[in-house]
């Protein structure tokens, strides 16, 4: 029996559609062009052209498939955003030793490296967290006030802060974590332009993660540096990214 033109195209087409839907395409596109040679194409026109636009019109469809199907697998940094916590905090001075619940988010000194203020944040990161990155994060315009040298260094501790009142730091100048090493340095800005971030350091995470910050020991010259810190604005810690 004698095939007409539409068997023949039909067989030549239909396997690599086939082999496509069955990720079994082993071959490149162009190779479905040169199906096009086994079609039995007359000298009448009609019968040309009706078979020619099927057939353009399946070869952009392969291309459309193998397209798709070449699209890079997202990442899990695209499915999951960064975990970013929020410290609690607490300050010091060096005038009232014993005092505790100190208000505000201050560091500062006189000259000479006198009449001390220091401040604590204290992160709470989930048990088997990676990759904890210290940041200071403001929105644009962020009031921040800041005299003098205003440079502060930032150091890691020998134990975590103590909790007297209810969710309420319990540390003097006096009882308080003391420095270990220093592991950044920072000047607290904002920008008119923009929010601004800025890396302090990375570290391994660790269920509390806790940091004393201290105006610059490089110069003996006045400086302190305040701000609200809250959820918005100030330091955090981005891990898991």
């Amino acid at each position: 029996m004698r095939k007409t033109w539409s068997q023949t195209f039909y067989k030549c087409l239909l396997p690599p559609l086939e082999e496509v839907f069955s990720n079994k395409l082993s071959y490149p596109l162009h190779a479905a062009v040169q199906h096009k040679a086994k079609l039995r194409i007359t000298s009448n026109p009609q019968r040309y052209f009706t078979t020619m636009y099927p057939l353009t019109t399946s070869i952009f469809i392969l291309g459309a498939i193998q397209a798709i199907t070449a699209s890079p697998t997202p990442t899990l940094q695209n499915r999951w955003p960064c975990q970013v916590a929020t410290p609690a905090y607490a300050r010091v001075e060096e005038a009232h030793p014993v005092e505790s619940y100190l208000p505000g988010f201050i560091i500062a000194q006189d000259a000479g490296h006198t009449n001390r203020k220091d401040a604590f944040v204290e992160f709470t990161i989930p048990s088997g967290s990676y990759g904890c990155q210290l940041e200071a994060s403001f929105p644009v315009n962020y009031p921040i006030t800041s005299t003098g040298n205003s440079q502060v260094n930032v150091y890691s501790t020998d134990k975590a802060l103590s909790y007297g009142k209810p969710g309420q730091i319990d540390a003097s100048w006096n009882y308080c974590p003391n420095p270990v090493a220093q592991v950044g340095t920072i000047v607290f800005k904002s920008e008119s332009w923009g929010a601004t971030r800025s890396v302090i350091n990375s570290f391994q995470c660790q269920e509390k993660m806790t940091y004393r910050l201290k105006m610059s020991t490089d110069s003996a010259a006045t400086g302190s540096v305040q701000f609200d810190q809250n959820a918005g604005a100030g330091l955090r810690m981005v891990y898991n990214c």
